[in-house]
């Protein structure tokens, strides 16, 4: 995993949305298959916020050296308030 960030955000509804952004580097020598996956939203102490199930990789396939994004969206039940999420 290169890069992992998060962000919630409310909407003008006052829907609390989270982002997730995962980018993950093949560093081997043979082409790596990224299969659908789950994502965990923590907050900064650690805490679980929700899982996202079924994460698809954009490209699933990768190459040696390349890279692949996970990107997904969702709603939360609560506001997380203030802090960093990962």
């Amino acid at each position: 995993m290169v890069y992992a960030a998060a962000e919630a955000y409310k909407n003008s509804i006052g829907t609390v949305w989270v982002q997730a952004v995962v980018q993950i580097k093949n560093t081997g020598s043979t082409p790596l298959y990224v299969d659908a996956s789950s994502l965990d939203i923590e907050n900064s102490d650690g805490k679980l916020i929700k899982t996202i199930s079924l994460c698809s990789a954009y490209p699933q396939i990768i190459l040696s050296g390349e890279t692949t994004l996970i990107v997904e969206q969702t709603t939360l039940d609560d506001d997380p308030g203030e802090g960093e999420l990962k």
